[in-house]
């Protein structure tokens, strides 16, 4: 099969016109399609590396994987352009990339969304980008020189007019800038500051394009490129490496066949470089001296460009770790408690319960679950799935065992008793001797025997007694109900 032919930079070949900007372009950002993931996330990947890149289909756009060259993934596509040089900004989300041919520095979040132009020009190309969050500035290179604006695009300033036909680099702590010349073979350094002196740290090097800064150590790398044109620049593609003054520089990589792009990156933590090799498809590793070259990233058919490296994982992070809340038995509702998670922009939570081997329980996908019966003696956990503005990751919950229903306990039988089997009682209340094994309520039925008459109370100086027996009356039956505890107790009567 025929390789895919490079298409010529417009910054390298002086004579190419500059493509015009697009229609849409200066109108909204409906340009931009974001593409689906090619490959599946995985938690297991951590940070990653992002880089601008010409799709083999044509087009420009924004990829990026892990930093063990898994799950690469489009984030954003453009059918026209030529995206060039990227730069992040983890805590805000968001990452920034320059567009040469239109003109433009754009802005999107990390997944690719909401992407949208924050600065248009056309009368420039702009090349490299660097960040300053903390004072709120993007620092770019062009065909005018260096120059600064605020993250919206806003306040925009040329800071010097010295060639700057490269990529740019930034020292946060000492407040300085570094940035490659690649027509003079130089590399310049200056104040970020308003009152700019520039300084340039190293000559003719051949045709200096990506540029880095390892703040850590105190030196400036720089990747030159491979330019036919330029008989310095042909077949001399190398990275090389200096102290922020220029000094004890050397090469520490040779790259040949390297062709005419290049973005440079550094990851002092980790003591890494990284770069992106655009004819060999491939976005490269090694260790701070150039040992350990090994390939990164395979780009496929796709040309990687610029580049740059989260040396922190941005993703939700589980600051403590999902539990399970309630009593583990059958037919008791269970809660999982998501824990506590930090991210970027709001965070979206979502559930699954499973068995302890990691097999999904089909339909509990909520944050509450009650086991059924046929769950008795299995071990569930539930996993927890974060999102925000940027990913997704997820944490699991301690796995609990789920007992079986309780028997329901047998019933305590009723034992009670009468003390008395015939009560005799003058006035109009009795007392009635009661024993129970359980506290309940009581039923007292009071039944007077046969023929049973009430004789009414002697009055002395009354009715003589014949008369009174004529106004007897039959007795009643009494029932009462009542509440007795267990053990003894009396039922009155009234």
């Amino acid at each position: 099969m025929n390789p895919v032919p490079m298409r010529p930079s417009p910054r390298i070949f002086a004579g190419a016109r500059r493509a015009p900007l697009h229609p849409l372009l200066a109108g909204s950002a409906s340009l931009v399609a974001s593409l689906g993931l090619l490959l599946a996330l995985a938690p297991a990947a951590r940070a990653k590396v992002y880089f601008t890149a010409f799709p083999a289909e044509g087009g420009t756009g924004i990829e990026r994987a892990g930093l063990d060259g898994s799950h690469r993934e489009s984030l954003e596509f453009q059918p026209i352009g030529f995206a060039d040089a990227i730069a992040l900004d983890l805590k805000g989300g968001k990452m920034y990339w320059t567009e040469t041919s239109a003109g433009a520095i754009w802005r999107a979040n990390l997944n690719g969304s909401e992407a949208q132009p924050v600065l248009i020009d056309s009368g420039r190309e702009p090349l490299g980008i660097a960040l300053d969050l903390a004072h709120d500035r993007m620092y770019w290179t062009d065909s005018e020189g260096v120059e600064r604006a605020k993250l919206d695009g806003t306040g925009t300033e040329l800071l010097t007019k010295e060639g700057a036909r490269g990529f740019i680099a930034l020292d946060l702590a000492k407040q300085q800038m570094f940035w490659a010349d690649w027509p003079s073979g130089t590399i310049r350094s200056a104040p970020m500051t308003g009152k700019v002196t520039v300084t340039e740290i190293a000559k003719g090097e051949p045709c200096p394009f990506g540029i880095a800064v390892d703040e850590a150590d105190g030196n400036v790398y720089w990747l030159g490129l491979e330019v036919k044109e330029k008989p310095r620049c042909e077949k001399n593609a190398s990275i090389a490496r200096a102290k922020l003054d220029g000094s004890a520089a050397k090469t520490i990589v040779k790259r040949p066949g390297a062709g005419f792009e290049g973005g440079l990156a550094v990851d002092s933590a980790a003591g890494k470089i990284y770069w992106t090799e655009a004819e060999a498809h491939d976005v490269r590793a090694a260790n701070l001296d150039g040992s350990g070259e090994h390939v990164l990233v395979g780009a496929g058919g796709d040309f990687p460009i610029g580049l740059a490296v989260e040396s922190a994982d941005p993703r939700p992070s589980s600051t403590s770790a999902p539990v399970i809340e309630g009593s583990p038995v059958v037919g008791s509702p269970l809660f999982c408690n998501a824990g506590s998670w930090t991210g970027v922009g709001p965070i979206s939570l979502t559930w699954q319960w499973q068995l302890a081997s990691g097999a999904a329980i089909e339909g509990a996908t909520t944050s509450s679950f009650v086991a059924a019966t046929e769950l008795a003696g299995a071990s569930v956990r539930c996993e927890v799935t974060a999102a925000d503005s940027v990913e997704t990751t997820s944490a699991i919950s301690p796995a609990v065992t789920i007992a079986a229903y309780p028997a329901a306990p047998a019933r305590q039988p009723l034992i009670a008793a009468i003390a008395l089997e015939h009560l005799t009682a003058r006035g109009s209340r009795a007392s009635v001797p009661v024993f129970a094994s359980v506290a309940g309520i009581a039923t007292l039925r009071a039944i007077p025997p046969p023929n049973a008459r009430m004789r009414p109370a002697r009055r002395h100086g009354g009715r003589s007694p014949a008369r009174a027996r004529r106004r007897t009356s039959a007795v009643r039956a009494i029932v009462v109900r009542r509440a007795v505890p267990a053990g003894r107790s009396a039922i009155e009567l009234s």
